[in-house]
């Protein structure tokens, strides 16, 4: 019997191989898992950047949204103000022109009763709202009645003599009289 010589496998190599594939694998897994790291290490990074900012942006907004309700109770007062100025001046302004409507007319009561002197005697005198003044009076005579009116027309303050009633006492000659005066519409 013949030995025959057996074809040997140099399983060295193949161990060589499998070795370094093994290390090139555990590498290729190391360098892998170093770059995941890295990138949800890098990821968390602009994760707590990105917090902070909003934080601050948050922190900021606050700050800004206490300004705008300060100016905006500011605007609103200095607009409250200004309301009320500008009620306070059309008041200032509506008796500034009522005090001259009553010096006005104060004015034209003391020349009705300057005319009147010494002639009329005026008893009772009226004002309505509607621009008229009634006025009852009396006088010792017809002729003096007749010039008061004359005199009444002539003034520029009265637009109209109107409602005009007289009544005339026989025995002493007195003339007991009613009138209304129209004032002009400026006055």
């Amino acid at each position: 019997m013949t030995v025959r010589k057996e074809s040997r496998i140099n399983l060295l190599r193949y161990q060589q191989e499998e070795t370094l594939e093994s290390r090139q694998n555990i590498q290729l897994v190391l360098i892998l898992g170093l770059a995941a790291l890295l990138l949800v290490g890098a990821m968390g990074g602009v994760w707590w950047m990105q917090n902070q900012k909003l934080q601050a942006v948050k922190a900021e907004n606050k700050q800004l949204q206490q300004q705008v309700d300060k100016l905006t109770s500011s605007v609103v007062s200095t607009d409250t103000v200004a309301k009320s100025s500008g009620e306070a001046d059309k008041r200032i302004s509506m008796i500034n022109t009522l005090e001259k409507q009553v010096k006005v007319k104060s004015k034209h009561f003391q020349d009705i009763y300057l005319l009147s002197i010494p002639s009329i005697t005026i008893g009772k005198m009226d004002v309505k709202s509607d621009n008229n003044f009634t006025m009852s009076a009396y006088c010792t005579s017809q002729g003096n009645f007749i010039k008061f009116l004359e005199q009444l027309r002539g003034l520029d303050f009265i637009k109209e003599v109107k409602n005009i009633s007289s009544k005339c006492n026989d025995k002493t000659g007195e003339v007991n009289f009613n009138l209304t005066l129209v004032w002009e519409e400026g006055e």
